[in-house]
């Protein structure tokens, strides 16, 4: 019954139709009601969390194949993505456990749309 009224919950708090201004043009995420933050984890439905954990996975590898952003962090970062041997991480888990040198990046970097779309994926996803 408790479980019930916890998805009842989740479901009045999304709501499906999408933002017509995010506050970047990268997240694909829709409308949520101010506490859904805080029920987040009774259902990720409809965020989109693999799609934008790829997108900022995309900005990495391009940033870090600029040759002034090149470092044995990001050459290790990204080997971890394939790893040789052994389960593949997902790229949510690989963004969860190094948010810190990404935003890093994103900041030297200067663009203020990856921040957000990190961001976003910090509060929404991890």
């Amino acid at each position: 019954q408790k479980l019930k009224k916890k998805k009842n919950l989740a479901r009045s708090l999304l709501f499906t139709q999408h933002n017509a201004k995010p506050r970047s043009p990268f997240v694909t995420r829709p409308n949520l009601h101010p506490d859904a933050a805080n029920a987040r984890y009774i259902s990720f439905k409809d965020l989109d969390c693999d799609g934008n954990a790829r997108l900022v996975m995309n900005l990495i590898e391009e940033f870090t194949a600029d040759p002034a952003q090149k470092s044995p962090f990001w050459a290790y970062f990204l080997g971890k993505r394939n790893p040789k041997s052994g389960p593949k991480p997902d790229d949510l888990f690989l963004i969860h456990a190094n948010i810190n040198q990404i935003r890093e990046l994103f900041e030297e970097c200067g663009d203020d749309e990856a921040q957000d779309l990190l961001t976003w994926v910090e509060e929404a996803c991890c």
